[in-house]
């Protein structure tokens, strides 16, 4: 039997190398841009370990299922269930009904192991809201595990029935995955980030060189030389990668290479890079990694929810300091207790442990969930601005469908308010799209086509009286602009997008009775898709395959496509220009600050506003000359002064980050009574 592994100082420097900038990334230091490649080079570690380890135990016939799965939660259960239930206490203590909900499913979420799936609904990892998701972080381990589970057996099939070829069996794969994920990462970005499928190549790069995929170095120049270019391709994109970079993709290969590198460089003895890893600070870094990887994310979230603001240097300061307290005190009294075989507890009771932790946490979770977020922690102020939040669409269908937690928020006066019968009749349109008739005595005469924007119009325009309304029809998919070949945002399908916009200029086409056709969108986000004072959003093409920065030129190619289709059907089309974006959640964060105090950031400037707008602006006065435009502006209604307000009189103007609450649509709402003037003149 030959030797253990043997311990390499270097790898331990080279987990510091990964944990620091992920840390640093999400606090939001400068400099740090590309920090979140961290995570990638953990993946590349632990192929590199795992597969030394039970390739070598295979071969020598003593590997074992059950040994192999007893060694991965003695390392990962414990000190994850221990920052899951202080999560969980603090969560019960600081976040608000709707929030504790959602923290609760994600909670269950990580007991089991789903993470990853969980989140990918919604928000993509690097959008604004996901910095209030305290386990955001536990995707990574949720996607390890699922690489753990798969790994062993995969292994064990090349080396009993292809011994010859397993190198080759996981190179092929390792392609096969990175390709799937160049393919996906355009038009699913959060699929490609999220699931093992498209990030198991990063682990893979691991195995291969665990498994001597390339040939040892000879001489310590060489592995200075190839170590030194690891260190510079994992700097390189810690320094010039940031958060708009479309990512994993092609551009995840330099932090895994990188990784790589090193860990060649270090497998044929000392080399120059590895004597800085094995710098002592450094090393130990590397051995608290995994606590300071749970620690620091719930830190910074439960900071930066209560004080609503991202942390100063002061706040980074403390939360850094208070993460390296806990790692340090997690890795010496829950992590090292509880590995190795000589770890505390056997294994029968060890996993009894791990299932029963599991199982209690989910049970936490649905007592969450069924508790409706225990509102009875609040006041009915915070209920009612948490209410704001839910989509004043009059169709309660949508709302129940869309936003199940909305029972929990609806209060007691608006749980037994009662509707009047709806005006509009509702019908899809297509996977995930909307479509509303305003009453069946006409023919559809006028259109609103657009995305949550247009949508989030139904309320003022059911508050309308009927006959203004009877021929009127809205056209709605969330996260695809009204542009005629184009039109997709971040989170959304291209090719969907792309889809449901031919059939709206095909119905319409097929319609002959509409004589008008508003078109309505978060203009601003198609074209430079970052939202005021907040974390930006992954841009996303406005054509599946295109360029991301080819996203102006598209978006002024989709108006002239548009103004043309419509100039030759011979519909009249007004162009409605967006809200401000306050760049924030409004009722949210008011709902924070009734509950924790803290100053409510101001809105957007009236410049700001205005400079947001100007793609739609300038491309329509690029089109006047030929076709008939006619742009319509909120503006001045929503933006009275200098600074464009996000609430009045205390109750906020916008139920999100950009869509107008009840009291903001009542603001626009003689505009909007204008574009259904039946005289045919579009509104001033």
């Amino acid at each position: 039997m030959t030797a253990p592994f043997p311990h390499r100082p270097d790898i331990d420097g080279l987990r510091a190398l990964a944990i620091l900038p992920v840390m640093l990334f999400h606090l939001g230091v400068a400099g740090f841009g590309g920090g979140f490649v961290g995570v990638d080079i953990f993946f590349v570690i632990s192929g590199y370990l795992i597969t030394a380890i039970i390739h070598r135990e295979m071969v020598e016939g003593r590997f074992s299922f059950p040994a192999f799965f007893e060694r991965r939660v003695r390392r990962i259960v414990p000190a994850l269930i221990l920052v899951l239930i202080v999560s969980a206490v603090a969560a019960s203590v600081l976040l608000l009904p709707y929030d504790l909900i959602e923290f609760g499913r994600s909670l269950a979420a990580s007991a089991l192991g789903l993470v990853n799936i969980r989140f990918l609904e919604g928000f993509g990892y690097f959008a604004g809201p996901s910095l209030t998701k305290p386990l955001l972080h536990i995707w990574s381990l949720s996607l390890e595990e699922q690489f753990y589970l798969v790994f062993p057996l995969l292994l064990w099939l090349l080396l009993r029935y292809a011994k010859g070829g397993v190198r080759f069996g996981l190179g092929i794969l390792a392609l096969a995955s990175f390709g799937l994920g160049m393919w996906v990462v355009g038009g699913w970005p959060k699929g490609a980030f999220y699931l093992p499928v498209f990030r198991a190549w990063e682990f893979l790069v691991g195995a291969l060189l665990a498994l001597g995929a390339l040939p040892a170095l000879e001489g310590k120049t060489q592995r200075d030389w190839v170590g030194g270019v690891g260190l510079v391709l994992i700097l390189g994109s810690v320094f010039l990668l940031d958060d708009l970079t479309p990512f994993p993709g092609w551009r995840a290969l330099v932090p895994v290479v990188g990784a790589g590198l090193i860990l060649h460089a270090g497998a044929g003895g000392g080399y120059r890079g590895g004597r800085a890893l094995s710098w002592r600070p450094l090393v130990f870094v590397g051995l608290i990694s995994y606590s300071l990887y749970l620690w620091h994310w719930p830190l910074l979230v439960f900071t930066r929810y209560v004080t609503l603001q991202p942390p100063g240097v002061g706040q980074q300061a403390a939360i850094l300091v208070a993460a390296f307290v806990l790692a340090a005190a997690t890795w010496r009294w829950v992590e090292r207790p509880f590995r190795g075989k000589s770890g505390v507890l056997t294994r029968r009771v060890l996993l009894g442990f791990a299932a029963g932790a599991a199982a209690l946490l989910v049970a936490v979770a649905v007592s969450v969930e069924v508790g409706g977020g225990f509102p009875q922690r609040v006041t009915q102020r915070v209920i009612d601005l948490q209410h704001e939040a839910l989509p004043p669409t009059p169709w309660r269908g949508y709302v129940r469908k869309l936003f199940p937690e909305a029972r929990a928020f609806w209060g007691a006066k608006h749980r037994q308010q009662s509707s009047p019968a709806p005006k509009f009749k509702y019908e899809a349109f297509g996977a995930g799209s909307r479509i509303a008739f305003g009453g069946e005595e006409e023919p559809p005469r006028i259109v609103v086509w657009g995305d949550s924007h247009a949508g989030n119009l139904l309320a003022p325009f059911e508050a309308l009286p009927d006959p203004l309304i009877h021929g009127l029809t809205i056209l709605e998919m969330s996260g695809c602009a009204p542009l005629l070949g184009t039109g997709s945002s971040e989170g959304s399908d291209g090719a969907r997008c792309l889809a449901f916009n031919r059939k709206v200029a095909d119905w319409i086409r097929a319609t002959p009775s509409i004589q008008r056709v508003v078109l309505t969108a978060h203009w601003g986000f198609y074209t430079e898709p970052t939202r005021y004072r907040e974390a930006p959003l992954r841009p996303s093409p406005l054509v599946p395959g295109a360029d991301t920065a080819d996203n102006p030129r598209l978006f002024q190619n989709g108006l002239e496509q548009t103004a043309r289709f419509f100039t030759e059907h011979g519909a009249e089309v007004i162009w409605l220009a967006d809200n401000p974006d306050p760049g924030f959640d409004v009722p949210r964060l008011m709902a924070r600050a009734e509950s924790w105090g803290g100053d409510l950031p101001s809105g957007p400037t009236h410049f700001e506003h205005l400079e947001r707008q100007e793609p739609l602006f300038q491309g329509l006065q690029t089109l006047s000359s030929r076709f008939p435009v006619h742009l319509v502006d909120p503006t001045p209604l929503l933006c009275p002064g200098e600074i464009c307000p996000v609430e009045q009189g205390g109750e906020p103007l916008y139920r999100d980050d950009n869509h107008l609450s009840r009291l903001g649509l009542t603001l626009i709402a003689p505009l909007l009574e204008r574009l259904l003037d039946r005289g045919g003149n579009p509104p001033p």
